[in-house]
């Protein structure tokens, strides 16, 4: 029985002395190397993953606000009925009038566009091309409390729509057609997403996400990422990206 008892003790310092070891520094160093590596590959990806949703988040919240406060503008101001954009009267009172039903922090009438936005800023294709130019000497900015830019073409331009620049998050990069620069087509009668083909619009109005959304063919094309915009609204994601 006593020889039974010694062999429980050396056994129990045995399991005592193997639970006290540790790990060496070199296996934690390499448990960390590890570590380190795996998050270097992950990380840059799931930052990008996270950017995207919020893009299309704020694209959708911005889609629905601008869309809802037309449609308010339009009953309210005019009785619901306008057969052209030039009904509007100028651009000046355009944004005026519209800018009543938003909550905005700043406005910016024909020729004081620099006020509500960095006009030096180079805007690009979504493929780093050069983007064809956002404004003119004739077009009126608005800034959203959310910071949001938006940029409206001439009234004059065309009878049938205005177009819209909306830039996600102002003067900050990447100032991309298609990453955080999106556009819009407005007609007399709603708020069109670029990149769906929308009835009673003009041929050269209709940005098809296969030829205005894509990063071969018509990549190097100055208006690729207008078409994007209908996409990451109606899709929920911006996956063009990668195709």
């Amino acid at each position: 029985m006593l020889n039974n008892v010694f062999i429980d003790i050396i056994m129990f310092k045995k399991e005592l002395k193997f639970m006290k070891k540790g790990f060496t520094l070199a296996e934690v160093l390499i448990t960390l190397g590890i570590i380190g590596v795996v998050a270097a590959m992950t990380m840059p990806s799931l930052i990008q993953n996270h950017k995207e949703k919020e893009t299309v988040v704020k694209l959708k919240k911005i889609n629905s606000t601008l869309q809802n406060a037309y449609n308010l503008m339009r009953q309210e101001e005019f009785g619901g009925t306008i057969t052209s954009m030039q009904d509007f009267g100028t651009n000046n009172e355009f944004v005026d009038t519209f800018t009543k039903y938003l909550k905005v922090q700043k406005v910016c009438h024909v020729g004081e566009v620099a006020d509500c936005f960095d006009t030096k800023t180079s805007y690009k294709t979504f493929t780093n091309g050069i983007a064809e130019s956002l404004y003119t000497s004739q077009s009126t900015v608005f800034v959203l409390n959310d910071g949001t830019v938006v940029i409206l073409s001439p009234l004059y331009i065309s009878s049938t729509y205005v177009q819209l620049f909306v830039d996600l998050n102002g003067k900050n990069p990447p100032n991309a057609l298609g990453k955080d620069v999106f556009s819009f087509l407005m007609n007399t009668q709603k708020l069109y997403p670029r990149g769906n083909i929308s009835p009673g619009l003009s041929s050269d109005a209709k940005y098809d996400a296969n030829y205005y959304c894509m990063k071969s063919g018509w990549s190097s094309h100055s208006h690729n990422g207008l078409g994007c915009t209908a996409w990451v609204i109606y899709m929920e994601n911006m996956d063009y990206l990668r195709k």
